[in-house]
């Protein structure tokens, strides 16, 4: 049995999954299986792994015979998989250098109560532009002692970025395009799991134009159904989040639970957002809020 699964889901696309097992087959640490759960149309993704040899490079591949969609074509790659450790790769993503793997395996080795951890990313585009996103020790602490604050801001970074012990079983909830990865990871942390993280820039995160991601930021259609959704399927309501949630209604000119209901989300509604919604978008406040913030600065 290998100590890490390596799982990419793909999908019609060669041009950077290349790069991506090029970045797997470099790396330092071999103690891994690669599994690849192809959702594709065509053989494009089939014929590009052949050539790396199924067998002498430790790649299961599996090709889904009904597309499965995202992120199902995710869970059905982690259900292949033997690994006390799960990675998953994006087929757009790839590790930073060839000491990365063996960087995130180390984290468990130094302490063996850990059952997640993740890692500092860059983030890239077209352009060539590229940002860096790693947690700070204070956010660490934060997060660690305000866990429901992954809802409001995704402090741990893209699923490529991450690390968890198969042993936890937990599945990207089918229902969720946008927030489907930081769900995932509220649901690990709602385990009380011990969990720690490194600054370094183990993975780069490529976001090409394509990625259903892009279409999805600040499309109300998509936003406002997710993040009702969720916050009823985990029960946050405290203010904080419930706050968070209102200021995205208004910001998507979504000003009532009929505009709600017309973005797609007909399960329960808080009555504080109704109320909050209400509240925040009169005169009244709008005139408060202005001179509050005049005050402080």
């Amino acid at each position: 049995m290998p100590k890490v699964s390596i799982c990419i889901p793909t999908f019609n696309q060669t041009k950077y999954l290349r790069k991506t097992l090029d970045s797997i087959f470099e790396q330092d640490y071999l103690d891994y299986e690669v599994i690849i759960s192809d959702d594709s149309t065509e053989d494009d993704v089939f014929t590009l792994v052949e050539s790396y040899g199924l067998r002498g490079h430790k790649i299961k591949y599996y090709k889904n015979n009904v597309s499965l969609g995202s992120p199902e074509n995710w869970n059905n790659a982690v259900e292949k998989a033997t690994g006390e450790y799960i990675k998953i790769i994006h087929h757009d993503d790839w590790f930073t250098t060839n000491e990365s793997l063996g960087l995130f395996v180390s984290l468990f080795e130094n302490n063996d109560k850990l059952s997640f951890v993740f890692s500092g990313s860059k983030i890239s585009d077209p352009t060539g532009k590229i940002r860096h996103h790693q947690m700070t020790d204070f956010q660490f602490d934060f997060l660690s002692n305000n866990l429901s604050s992954i809802f409001r801001a995704n402090l741990i970074g893209a699923p490529s970025a991450v690390m968890y012990k198969r042993d936890l079983n937990l599945k990207f909830d089918k229902e969720l395009k946008w927030l489907v990865d930081i769900e995932f990871y509220f649901q690990i942390l709602k385990k009380g799991v011990l969990f720690a993280f490194t600054p370094k820039h183990l993975i780069e995160t490529f976001i090409p134009p394509e990625r259903i991601t892009n279409s999805c930021y600040m499309n109300k259609y998509v936003e406002i159904p997710e993040h009702f959704y969720f916050m009823e399927k985990h029960k946050i309501h405290d203010y904080k989040n419930i706050n968070y949630v209102v200021e995205l209604c208004l910001k998507l000119d979504v000003l009532s639970v009929k505009d709600i209901r017309r973005c797609g989300y007909l399960g329960a509604v808080h009555p504080w957002v109704s109320a909050l919604i209400f509240l925040k978008k009169g005169f009244v406040y709008k005139v408060y809020s202005k001179l509050i913030f005049k005050l402080k600065n």
